[in-house]
């Protein structure tokens, strides 16, 4: 009895539950009756390029194909309408329009956002969406004007403005199986067309530039000649987001595509976005073409060289909001400091202000302006956004300071154009007295560059001409590209000497904020060289002559050295021959210190060693001329020889404080240059000339014998020394005298 009255129940609980099921089920309907707006698009918009939309004069025309569209809903539930949890709405597509995985909410339009259902496009072939409602709407009995956004693309013939009357077209797209579970895009498809007349247009460059968060798929570019039907193989290199893909030979009608990776997590937590891609082609050939109105592009320049440009944005999601999703561009523009000449080759990292953790984050790199100095990028959402330079173009200094420009809704314009300027080094050379630090003018200098510094070498970034410094003693060299450099002085200024020293200076490849090096040179005058010219002394005939070069070798007279036989030669009346000289019959000369004498002409180097300058005497063959005191005397103490008469021609000699007395031994001739005086002494006079390079040794002819006397390295050579010896002589005799005196007197 229990099991039945059981058994009973479960029965009645399982019906119950059944009907409730079934009634649940028919409360879960369609409002379609009850919803206005949603049977076809209110407004259709074409990307006419530069993410710019442009309204299709009859929203019911075919929707062209590879063209992107954005189709707008304006709806409305009507009033006291009961829409509980699960009831649906239907949206309508046009028959020619092809799309992806389409998921987004639909929310409230206030500031709250309340989330009230879900839109789903799926993945096929259809031309129907669904929204999905929640009980968020389950109490409402007065319904508001909703907009319903979200993108497409056309099937229907060829693009509006197309045809084959452009250089390059891009398009691009997201498969059906290429979203993940909330409606992201994992991978882009993009196509590109160029050359569809089949013209012969020989090598062919694309540069391809990714927009953010792609990444191109290694291996995955495939292309077609369309005109012979034949696979072709590009040259392809990808390096950050610049992709560039050679063509050789390029005769006919042109179709590639390759895959990007999507960085999803880049777009998590948002129900719609886009993807951009932008292609440059440069040809060989000359061919031309004109610019579409749809993602064809070109140019007709006249030249030799064709450039052409098009870029796409890829759509995807949509939105049921008032608002929507905001897209801006920009062109940046690089110059020289004359803010005229464009430079290409500059390349650029373009980076994103995170507002989490307040730091830049990059988007794209290897940006690089074109032949024109431009960048044009697409498809930034709003944001705060900088260009940083990251290499500078040939010849240019590198410039660190980040370009900001911002994309708002509350621009004026969504299209933003920033300019950023390089500069070259400049140098600045001074010119100073050494001594007064005067500045000087009419320095004349030449400017040397490169490895080895080889002076103007060729391509080098100087002037092969002079430089000369001014009034202010200044010359400055402005437009100089980084490298090291040097400055070699050419002519010094009147009256200076020329110092050939090179003065090294870099210029730095970083823009500095002084960005003019500065070097400065002293010059000595003249006048202040430890070099003087020699003096000449005029010679009677039959003379020796002393002289002496500054050049290399220095010689003194003194009469303190030991024999020098190779540089020395002494003449004393009365006292013995230490060293006998001979004269030959012929003159022979000595540079330097070294002497020679003749017959009738004695040469022997004299020589100051502190001041370098140089004297010459002249000696005739039976009488030396040096000078002393002006006065013609034969040395005290010395016996005078047969011959004591004293010749009757003098010698002037220039010199200009010591003299040499002319005794037996000579007196130290100084540093100083002999002075001028006229003086003859008899052959008994000792000359002794030291020479710290020659060896070589002096010799007299037989027809004029000399004595030569020994140095006295004994008795006292100076009057002090002699008072010296005389005093303590003095003394020796008086102890002497005084010893005897007392002697006799005690004896």
């Amino acid at each position: 009895m229990g099991k039945r009255i059981g058994l009973i129940g479960l029965s009645l609980m399982v019906t119950l539950l059944i009907l409730l099921g079934f009634q649940s089920s028919a409360q879960a309907s369609s409002i379609d009756n009850n919803v206005q707006g949603l049977s076809a698009p209110s407004k259709v918009e074409e990307e006419t390029g530069d993410n710019t939309y442009t309204p299709v004069t009859d929203p019911t025309a075919p929707l062209k194909s590879g063209q992107n569209y954005r189709l707008s809903y304006t709806w409305k539930v009507a009033d006291n309408t009961a829409i509980s949890d699960g009831d649906t709405a239907t949206v309508k597509l046009p028959d020619s329009a092809s799309h992806g995985y389409v998921k987004f909410d639909v929310t409230t339009g206030d500031q709250t956002a309340t989330k009230v259902g879900d839109f789903l496009l799926p993945a096929d072939k259809g031309h129907t969406a669904t929204i999905t409602f929640n009980n968020a709407l389950a109490n409402a009995n007065t319904y508001h004007q909703g907009t319903l956004t979200f993108n497409v693309t056309g099937t229907s013939g060829a693009a509006i403005g197309g045809g084959d009357d452009y250089v390059v077209a891009k398009n691009g797209w997201v498969q059906d199986s290429d979203y993940n579970d909330a409606g992201i895009p994992k991978q882009a498809v993009w196509q590109i067309v160029f050359n569809p007349t089949a013209k012969n247009m020989g090598t062919v460059t694309l540069t391809d530039t990714l927009g953010a968060y792609q990444t191109y798929v290694a291996g995955s570019v495939s292309a077609t000649d369309e005109t012979t039907g034949d696979k072709v193989t590009p040259t392809v290199v990808s390096d950050g987001s610049k992709l560039t893909m050679t063509f050789a030979n390029v005769t006919g009608k042109i179709s590639l595509s390759y895959y990007a990776k999507v960085d999803t997590t880049a777009f998590t937590g948002q129900t719609s976005g886009y993807l951009s891609n932008n292609v440059d082609l440069s040809a060989a050939d000359g061919e031309s073409g004109s610019a579409g109105t749809g993602s064809g592009a070109g140019s007709n320049p006249g030249n030799p060289e064709l450039t052409a440009d098009s870029h796409k944005n890829v759509q995807w999601g949509g939105s049921a909001t008032i608002g929507g999703d905001y897209i801006g561009s920009v062109t940046l523009t690089k110059t020289a400091a004359d803010q005229t000449t464009v430079l290409g080759g500059a390349e650029y990292t373009l980076q994103k202000l995170n507002p989490t953790t307040g730091m830049y984050e990059d988007l794209q790199t290897k940006m690089t302006t074109d032949s024109h100095g431009v960048i044009n990028d697409y498809g930034l959402a709003a944001g705060t956004y900088q260009f940083v330079e990251t290499q500078a173009p040939s010849g240019y200094q590198l410039n660190t300071t980040p370009v900001p420009f911002v994309i708002s809704a509350t621009n004026k314009d969504a299209h933003q154009t920033v300019t950023q300027v390089d500069s070259q080094g400049a140098v600045k050379l001074t010119k100073f007295d050494k001594s007064s630090q005067d500045k000087l003018a009419g320095a004349i200098y030449a400017l040397a560059y490169g490895s080895g510094w080889q002076d103007h070498e060729a391509g080098a970034p100087v002037s092969t001409g002079e430089y000369t410094t001014g009034d202010d003693g200044t010359l400055t060299v402005t437009g100089l590209a980084p490298g090291n450099y040097e400055f070699i002085e050419e002519q010094a200024p009147t009256g200076y000497l020329t110092d050939a020293t090179p003065m090294l200076f870099t210029i730095s490849g970083t823009e500095q904020k002084d960005n003019v090096v500065n070097v400065k040179q002293d010059d000595v005058f003249a006048t202040e060289s430890s070099s003087s010219p020699s003096s000449s002394t005029s010679v009677s005939s039959n003379t020796s002559s002393v002289s002496s070069s500054t050049s290399s070798q220095n010689s003194s007279v003194t009469s303190e050295t030991e024999s020098t036989s190779s540089a020395s030669s002494s003449v004393s009346g009365g006292s013995s021959q230490s060293s006998e000289t001979t004269v030959s019959s012929a003159t022979d000369s000595s540079q330097g210190s070294a002497t020679s004498a003749t017959s009738n002409t004695s040469s022997s180097g004299l020589s100051d060693s502190s001041t370098g300058s140089s004297s010459s005497s002249s000696v005739s063959s039976n009488t030396y001329t040096v000078p002393s005191s002006s006065s013609s005397q034969s040395q005290p103490g010395s016996e005078p020889s047969s011959d004591t008469s004293t010749s009757s021609e003098s010698t002037s000699v220039s010199s200009s404080s010591d003299s040499m007395s002319s005794g037996g031994s000579a007196d130290r001739v100084t540093s100083s240059s002999i002075s001028s005086s006229s003086s003859s002494i008899s052959r008994g006079t000792t000359v002794v000339t030291t020479s710290s390079h020659s060896s070589s040794t002096p010799t007299t002819s037989s027809s004029s014998p000399a004595t030569v006397a020994p140095q006295n390295h004994i008795l006292p050579q100076t009057n002090e020394g002699k008072g010296v010896l005389a005093l303590m002589v003095g003394l020796v005799l008086l102890g002497v005298g005084t010893s005897v005196w007392r002697w006799r007197r005690t004896h």
